[in-house]
């Protein structure tokens, strides 16, 4: 029973440990059921037939000792293995929700960050000062100006509980914050968009083009 406990453990960590070698757990299960209980089969016919041969057991007592040793061996497999699975799944549970926890945390620390660096005051009334400028310069484009800052902050404040937004919307919001960039670079500051429009349903963090 220990021998087969060793062996059957040994084999199934070795299956678990190459696990995305396989299309589905399914396959894998099946497979290393296989080898499991062959290789368990195998070991106690070669054990049984050994002790037969020490013992000089009567051949018709001996078959019905090997059937049974052979459905000891395949329950002790099963158990084994049933309870080698359990603990992979349960430790892989594990830290899926401790990946899942940590994805989570930083999120919200780049969700942060990026709240931070738009509504930081010096953004702010570095814009403030671009847009005094513009309305005693030009009017027309201080109207635009000022448009383009109330879109930034309201999809600022529209995005902050969201964990993903549309390709198209984020754009929308990186040309309005680009807009008033180059308010005060001017020739300064040069830029190209080029992304395929069947890309633009596609989805990624809020800001995440910004910070970039």
């Amino acid at each position: 029973t220990f021998t087969l406990y060793f062996i059957n453990t040994f084999i199934t960590e070795k299956f678990q440990e190459k696990e995305k070698k396989f299309k589905s757990q399914f396959s894998r299960l099946f497979i290393e059921l296989f080898a499991t209980l062959s290789v368990s089969v195998i070991l106690i016919v070669l054990i049984t037939l050994f002790y037969i041969f020490i013992q000089n057991t009567d051949p018709a007592v001996a078959h019905i000792g090997m059937y049974d040793n052979i459905a000891i061996a395949i329950i002790v497999t099963l158990v084994c293995v049933a309870i080698t699975e359990l603990i992979f799944f349960l430790n892989k549970w594990k830290n899926t929700a401790l990946e899942a926890e940590q994805l989570k945390r930083q999120n919200i620390e780049i969700q942060y960050a990026a709240l931070s660096s738009q509504v930081n005051p010096h953004f702010f009334f570095n814009s403030l000062n671009a847009l005094n400028s513009l309305i005693q310069n030009d009017p027309n484009k201080a109207l635009i100006f000022n448009r383009e800052f109330a879109k930034i902050y309201r999809y600022v404040l529209d995005s902050k509980d969201k964990l993903v937004v549309t390709l198209q919307d984020e754009l929308n919001f990186l040309n309005s914050y680009l807009y008033l960039q180059k308010i005060r670079y001017e020739q300064a500051l040069q830029y190209h968009i080029d992304i395929n429009y069947s890309c633009m349903e596609f989805y990624l963090p809020p800001l995440s083009i910004q910070l970039l």
